[in-house]
């Protein structure tokens, strides 16, 4: 099921309706959770393979605590092109809305109120059903799923898909959009550079490792296609909206 699944995201009519500066800003409304998500599962995995033990073990294989010590690396601590220091890939989608003036107040009254305590899943319940379902999975997965079923999630529901997907914008932008786009276009940009170089084989090995037999691989595919489905909702989902605000 995941080939087709995935075919079906990289040809989402979404793509060939978000291209007005009123679509793009729809999509980053809703999209923007899909980052901070993305980054929650990515800390998961770190957890898994170099635990923060004190005091410190070394936890699983080197090569692994590698790799996903490198991706983090990067989507915590990137450059930033705004002042030349350093931030999250989540950080510059956030100032890539500013600049662009997409609405924030969903998604920043969501981070405070969980800042502040409030549940996740009781926050969710406000959002739009097929928001709250990608959360949801997501976050049942990081709480309470195996190590390969998150693994492979993190590797073939999300880091492997994002060059096929954004592809596609980023050329679309830099014929249509003005200066105003210029953070989100490099954000694009970068995530087709570092997802289809380092990150998306290092997510690849990082899969093959956890999913060593034809059990877990069974687990795993059915994490995947369930995270892939939800996905699509997702599109779905903002497409309506998108088609709703023109």
């Amino acid at each position: 099921m995941s080939s087709e699944v995935t075919g079906k995201l990289a040809d989402h009519d979404l793509y060939k309706k978000v291209w007005s500066t009123t679509g793009i800003k729809v999509f980053m409304k809703y999209h923007v959770f899909c980052v901070w998500d993305f980054q929650s599962l990515a800390k998961k995995v770190q957890h898994i393979c170099s635990p923060p033990e004190f005091p410190w073990m070394p936890g699983k294989s080197p090569e692994l605590r590698r790799l996903i010590n490198e991706v983090i690396l990067e989507e915590e601590t990137d450059v930033d092109p705004t002042n030349g220091s350093y931030c999250s890939h989540y950080e510059l989608y956030l100032k890539a809305m500013e600049q662009c003036g997409a609405d924030l107040e969903l998604h920043q009254n969501y981070m405070k109120a969980l800042q502040g305590g409030e549940s996740l899943f009781d926050l969710n319940k406000e959002l739009p059903v097929a928001l709250r379902e990608f959360l949801d999975f997501s976050f049942e997965l990081i709480f309470n799923g195996s190590d390969h079923e998150i693994c492979a999630v993190f590797a073939k529901g999300r880091e492997t898909l994002i060059p096929d997907m954004f592809s596609g914008l980023v050329t679309k932008l830099e014929v249509d959009c003005p200066t105003e786009w210029s953070l989100f276009h490099y954000y694009l940009n970068r995530h087709i550079e570092v997802d289809g170089g380092e990150h998306g084989p290092a997510s690849e090995r990082l899969y093959q490792s956890f999913c060593d037999s034809p059990e877990k691989i069974e687990e795993a595919q059915q994490a995947v296609d369930k995270a892939l489905y939800l996905r699509d909702k997702l599109w779905s989902f903002i497409l309506k909206e998108i088609i709703g605000s023109n």
